[in-house]
C-alpha cells in the first residue's frame, strides 16, 4: 500500500487537454485534497517555497476511516 504522494501525483488529468479545463479539474482536485486533509485521512506538508511540491502521507493515526 502506498503511503505517500505527491499532489502532482494526485491530480487529475483532463481528458480536453486545454489550460481552462485543466485549471478546473487542477481546482477540483485540490478541494478533494483539502477534504481528506480536513478529515484527517492524511496528513499534508509542502517542499520548499509558496509553490513547492504538496506530498501527502496516511494519516495511521486517524480514527475516521
Amino acid at each position: 500500500a502506498m503511503q505517500k504522494l505527491s499532489f502532482n501525483d494526485l491530480r487529475v488529468q483532463s481528458p480536453d487537454g486545454d489550460d481552462k479545463s485543466q485549471r478546473v479539474y487542477t481546482i477540483v482536485s485540490f478541494l478533494g485534497m483539502l477534504e481528506l486533509v480536513r478529515r484527517g485521512l492524511v496528513l499534508a506538508d509542502q517542499d520548499t517555497g509558496a509553490f513547492g511540491d504538496i506530498i501527502l502521507n496516511k494519516n495511521n493515526t486517524s480514527h475516521n476511516a
